[in-house]
């Protein structure tokens, strides 16, 4: 009967084992051109799933720390009386234009990136971690001065982490890269000296980019090491392209 029915269709449901489908982060679903198989779907299903329940409270408050540390270094920096609380035309323009060079460069970095993770088969994430965003840092504080290098870093962190589809917590990556240019390319006076910025920088992101993927993500991947790998290689081609523009 009915009853009998139901009963055993609930008692090979508590029998079954469960079944875990593992989507690694950066991992292609599905190439453009391809057969839209059950499996794709049920994938693309897990991870919109995933991504309702993902809450972004957490990266909020990383991201409002963050801008709240940097607008109060930048007030503490324009308290000092022998700087002037305003920068000339000139310095605006020139800090313009750098930021338009440097957001072209970084443009172009991120899409050769994705092309190459994608024929190597690697974390797609890693293309996300590779434009050079302290570069503008860089240039702005060997051309302008210090005191321009956080208001232009903080907008091409925005403008790229938007260009990229990142998160808050990626803008917060190339914020600390932009900080980090900031405070040794004031102290740059030759190529030699931009190369070594730009391996600080790139340490220091490489230390920082699997932080951000275990905030982003909740776990590490054995594919992580692309974007460790992507992350300092960044610093080092803000050095390699301050020095060619300089």
């Amino acid at each position: 009967n009915a009853a009998a029915t139901d009963n055993t269709r609930k008692l090979a449901a508590q029998q079954a084992e469960p079944v875990y489908v593992r989507v690694a982060a950066g991992e292609v679903v599905i190439r453009e051109g391809d057969r839209v198989t059950l499996a794709v779907q049920e994938r693309i299903r897990i991870i919109n799933e995933s991504a309702a329940r993902h809450t972004m409270w957490g990266e909020t408050a990383v991201f409002g720390l963050l801008v709240t540390g940097l607008v109060l270094l930048a007030g503490w920096y324009f308290r000092r009386k022998r700087h002037p609380n305003w920068p000339s035309r000139k310095e605006a323009y020139l800090t313009l234009s750098v930021v338009t060079v440097s957001g072209l460069v970084c443009i172009a970095v991120y899409l050769a990136g994705r092309g190459l993770v994608d024929t190597l088969s690697l974390n797609r994430a890693a293309a996300g971690f590779l434009p050079p965003v302290a570069l503008v840092s860089l240039l702005v504080a060997v051309l302008v001065g210090a005191r321009a290098t956080l208001l232009a870093g903080v907008v091409l962190s925005l403008l790229t982490a938007y260009r990229v589809e990142g998160h808050v917590l990626l803008a917060s990556y190339y914020m600390i890269g932009v900080l980090l240019g900031g405070l040794t390319g004031r102290k740059c006076r030759r190529r030699a000296d931009l190369m070594r910025a730009g391996l600080t920088i790139g340490v220091v992101q490489a230390a920082l980019a699997p932080v951000v993927l275990l905030l982003a993500d909740g776990a590490l991947h054995f594919n992580a090491l692309a974007v460790v790998a992507a992350a300092f290689l960044s610093g080092v081609l803000a050095a390699i392209a301050a020095a060619g523009l300089l």
